[in-house]
């Protein structure tokens, strides 16, 4: 009898202690956007022992306005980069970051890079879901972004020999891929 009293209490307080908890935030880093009044903290958002995912804010420290950054999926953000060019008028910032897979706790190696005003009122997905980044960078001179990664061909969500190199061209002027 002491035995399954035991095993009640013991139930009973496991399956209390297991139920999700609020999110928790904490502000990772502030970062300046250069020639302007906004400010961007990063925060990282955990449950209740694991990172959730990541979110920007950006701080406009003129009037104390905060936007949340919205992102269509859940993610872990591992950079930053602010591109600003002025005699194209360009100025914005890109995020490379992990998307969480759908229904699962763990982050896809697989990154996406997202197209963010200043502001933090637009964002955009520069990359296609089944595109694996590898690596990218502004051309300053004409105003674009040169992507490399490769195309998952056979739509599995990992990179095999089946997969493609691809480069994509995005023109920061106008908001589109260039070529093919």
């Amino acid at each position: 009898m002491k035995k399954l009293l035991l095993l009640v209490l013991v139930s009973l307080c496991v399956s209390v202690h297991g139920q999700e908890k609020k999110i928790q935030s904490q502000f990772n880093r502030l970062q300046t956007i250069k020639d302007s009044e906004f400010v961007i903290a990063s925060m990282v958002n955990y449950g209740k022992l694991l990172k959730t995912n990541d979110s920007l804010m950006i701080i406009n420290s003129k009037t104390g306005q905060t936007t949340p950054v919205l992102f269509p999926q859940r993610i872990s953000i591992s950079k930053i980069k602010q591109v600003r060019i002025k005699s194209m008028e360009i100025n914005y910032l890109i995020v490379t970051a992990q998307t969480m897979e759908k229904d699962k706790s763990i982050f896809n190696y697989q990154a996406k890079l997202f197209l963010i005003s200043i502001d933090g009122q637009t964002v955009r997905q520069i990359t296609d879901d089944n595109f694996f980044t590898s690596d990218w960078v502004v051309n300053k001179q004409v105003g674009s972004i040169v992507i490399t990664g490769q195309v998952d061909v056979n739509n599995n969500g990992k990179l095999d020999s089946s997969d493609k190199n691809k480069i994509l061209i995005f023109d920061l002027k106008t908001l589109s891929r260039k070529g093919n």
